[in-house]
């Protein structure tokens, strides 16, 4: 990637902002949990999810109908909040 200056021409690093230097972690997820009421009752599709996502790494999700996968996807996608844990994306949460 290239920014025209006034002077000269400067290349950018195209690693994400926040990134660990060399590193290619791009994706990092702590102590995830989510729960739900409904009704009288408490629902919590997961409790504790950690895991990391590595530039250019692909990762499936499976599972059946009902068992957080979706859930899973939108604390991600930065479109729910857990209610507890962090979702950390190049480094930034």
């Amino acid at each position: 990637m290239q920014r025209q200056t006034s002077s000269a021409t400067t290349l950018l690093d195209d690693s994400p902002r926040g990134a660990v230097p060399n590193s290619g972690e791009i994706l990092r997820a702590e102590a995830l949990r989510k729960t739900f009421r409904s009704g009288g009752q408490e629902i919590t599709p997961f409790d504790g999810i950690d895991f990391i996502m590595e530039r250019g790494e692909m990762i499936s999700l499976v599972g059946p109908s009902g068992t957080g996968k979706s859930t899973l996807l939108y604390l991600l996608a930065a479109l729910d909040t857990p209610t507890s844990g962090t979702v950390y994306f190049a480094g930034n949460s």
